[in-house]
């Protein structure tokens, strides 16, 4: 059985476009930034009983500062009368804080929650990034944050069909998408690794994360894991860098994420 398809609005300027595209591409539901659901809850609220989409995801700001961590745990309520599944948590970048501060901030956002389950999004060049990383901060958390599984944030480091057998337990929801690893992506990522922000790596390392069946990733074995393991959790598209014509995009990438599961 093919889990519930979402996909992100990271494409568009506007909560009300990035909404209705995703409505009309029909997709069961869709992932949106914190700004947009803080901002604008009764707009969302409007459009997604409109499009009858269900808000999977709310991906909060970079864990980099108290600021933001109160401004997360001050909105969690409106996330959760706007149905969100899941509240996206964004490590800060490697070496800017404490271990400890990572884990007051994660138990403090984990303490606001009710009906809306914070999941940690392992990511490049962030204080979640490795394989051990991700199971030492699983250890570390309270049972219920789960793992927002994102296969090309996990290639450069691990194999990212493994990693669905080795985490099934804590997978809650999944990025789906492409990467072209090609050696200087590989490069940039190992640069991310060693804290060194610079701005080529980190838009270079941005860039190759590409639409479906463009790069290097084998999506098909991918899914297979995840449909082999009974994972029925969401599946969202993360198409976060092709600004332009973002509804072509959003239909593109459904008609091959479809194709790849046939």
């Amino acid at each position: 059985m093919t889990p519930p398809l979402g996909f992100t609005g990271h494409l568009h300027d506007d909560v009300e476009t990035a909404i209705s595209d995703v409505g009309v591409c029909q997709y069961d539901g869709i992932e949106l930034g914190s700004d947009s659901v803080i901002d604008e809850p009764d707009t969302v609220n409007t459009l997604l009983s409109k499009y009858d989409l269900e808000l999977y995801c709310v991906m909060a700001p970079w864990l980099e500062s108290d600021e933001n961590v109160t401004r997360i745990v001050d909105a969690v309520p409106t996330m959760e009368r706007l149905g969100a599944r899941y509240l996206g948590l964004l490590p800060p970048r490697r070496g800017l804080v404490s271990d400890e501060t990572f884990a007051r901030w994660v138990d403090r956002i984990h303490a606001a929650t009710d009906s809306i389950q914070p999941v940690i999004h392992h990511h490049g060049g962030t204080h979640v990034e490795q394989p051990a990383e991700i199971e030492e901060w699983l250890s570390r958390t309270p049972r219920t944050v789960g793992l927002l599984y994102d296969p090309p944030h996990y290639a450069p480091y691990g194999d990212e069909i493994e990693a669905v057998s080795t985490f099934i337990d804590d997978i809650e929801y999944v990025h789906f998408r492409d990467l072209e690893m090609t050696p200087a992506f590989s490069d940039h990522a190992d640069r991310l690794t060693a804290g060194e922000f610079n701005i080529d790596s980190v838009i270079d390392y941005f860039e190759a994360f590409v639409d479906l069946g463009d790069g290097t990733l084998d999506l098909p074995a991918i899914y297979d894991a995840l449909d082999a393991s009974g994972y029925d959790h969401p599946i969202t598209l993360e198409i976060e860098n092709q600004y332009d014509d973002p509804l072509v995009h959003a239909k593109r990438n459904r008609d091959a994420f479809e194709r790849l599961v046939e």
